[in-house]
């Protein structure tokens, strides 16, 4: 009988040597590194479309809130001597406070928070596509002012107690513009459009992503 001898060929038959071994596990690593190559720019294509996205779903809101308001959303922050309408720390992106919380208005000649009127639900993630985490507020450039103030105080806030600001729809008579928050002064008559242009913007209308911020 030769039954040892069979069992010894089918052993030596099922194993594999090492060479074939090595050659295996190179395969699986080189298709291991193609599908995480694909898998990463899947990721980061996702992300991009939810940062496109959400860039155009605030300057829709944007769009909304000049044709309702006459004015772009507070650049800055808003206060009324000691008191602080527009907070710097209201939210992650201050500059969207209003878009958020409802739009500063004149009623009956008291400047009152419209609670009722929302443009965001609340802010936006902006998903850096190729890192983790989102983009900041710092990391956005708002343009596009309509409005413009003179900071008499030099200290980047407007203060509805001591400044105005005025709404340059008028380039040829700046006489003409608009007062939109603030007591017109003395001081102020027969400024230019070139004088208020030059002075501090309160508002924007558009939001875009630095291009800083867009390098990997």
């Amino acid at each position: 009988m030769k039954t040892g001898n069979n069992a010894k060929i089918r052993t030596e038959a099922a194993a594999f040597s090492l060479i074939e071994l090595l050659v295996a596990v190179a395969i699986i690593a080189v298709l291991m590194a193609v599908g995480a190559a694909y898998y990463g720019d899947y990721v980061s294509d996702a992300r991009h479309s939810v940062l496109q996205k959400n860039l155009h779903t605030i300057n829709e809101a944007l769009n909304s809130f000049r044709a309702d308001q006459g004015r772009g959303p507070l650049l800055v922050p808003f206060v009324s001597g000691a008191n602080t309408l527009v907070d710097t720390a209201a939210l992650p992106a201050f500059k969207l406070e209003e878009l958020v919380n409802g739009p500063l208005q004149y009623i009956d000649g008291t400047l009152r928070r419209r609670t009722v009127i929302k443009y965001l639900s609340s802010v936006p993630e902006l998903p850096n596509p190729f890192a983790k985490g989102n983009f900041t507020q710092e990391d956005l450039e708002f343009f596009g002012a309509t409005v413009y103030y003179y900071d008499l105080n030099s200290n980047g806030k407007f203060d509805l107690d001591s400044e105005f600001a005025v709404s340059l729809t008028d380039h040829a008579n700046p006489e003409n513009n608009p007062i939109i928050f603030g007591i017109k002064p003395a001081t102020a008559s027969g400024w230019t459009y070139t004088q208020w242009t030059a002075s501090a913007p309160l508002d924007y209308t558009r939001v875009s992503l630095k291009a800083a911020s867009f390098k990997h």
